[in-house]
């Protein structure tokens, strides 16, 4: 295998290894947003929005 080939697998292998690595090794939890449903559920009601230029709903 010549020189340049063996470098640039090497090369592969290290950036797949570096994807394939966790993204935070500080051992620190990382909280999870809250989900849609969870907000929706929270405040007890479901917004909704329709474009004004869809009829019958834009007219006032």
């Amino acid at each position: 295998m010549s020189p340049i080939r063996s470098t640039l697998l090497l090369a592969c292998t290290l950036a797949l290894a570096a994807c394939a690595a966790p993204g935070s090794t500080s051992g620190h939890a990382v909280a999870t947003p809250a989900s849609s449903l969870d907000t929706v559920m929270q405040r007890g009601e479901l917004r909704a929005c329709l474009p004004g230029d869809y009829k019958p709903f834009g007219f006032q």
